[in-house]
């Protein structure tokens, strides 16, 4: 069962974090990440986006 996330940042709006999202599937393959380090990239994306 796959999960939507982009669909459910974009329906909170956390637009910034979808498009940030968004970038990082699309490379391929996406580099492997910590949690943390990841959540800072969104916060600060979305942060930026606002």
């Amino acid at each position: 069962m796959a999960i939507d996330r982009l669909g459910q940042l974009h329906a909170l709006p956390l637009d910034g974090m979808a498009a940030a999202w968004s970038k990082w599937q699309a490379q391929s393959p996406p580099q492997p990440t910590l949690p943390e380090v990841w959540l800072d990239r969104l916060i600060a994306a979305e942060r930026a986006d606002r």
